[in-house]
């Protein structure tokens, strides 16, 4: 019987995991309520250019 070899490692780095945004989060940094960041976000017409703008443009941290 004879001694398997464990297989080479991988010299690739990992890649960070993506952070979690919430709708919440995304809403309160944007200064909109939940269903509003929702719509501008899902690209619904019931919602004002700069508020959909507001929403689109919240930094992810």
């Amino acid at each position: 019987m004879s001694e398997r070899e464990p297989p080479p490692r991988s010299t690739a780095r990992r890649r960070a995991p993506a952070p979690h945004v919430t709708l919440a989060a995304v809403a309160r940094e944007a200064g909109v309520s939940p269903a509003t960041a929702s719509r501008a976000l899902n690209g619904t017409t019931r919602v004002r250019d700069e508020l959909r703008l507001a929403a689109m443009l919240v930094p992810v941290s």
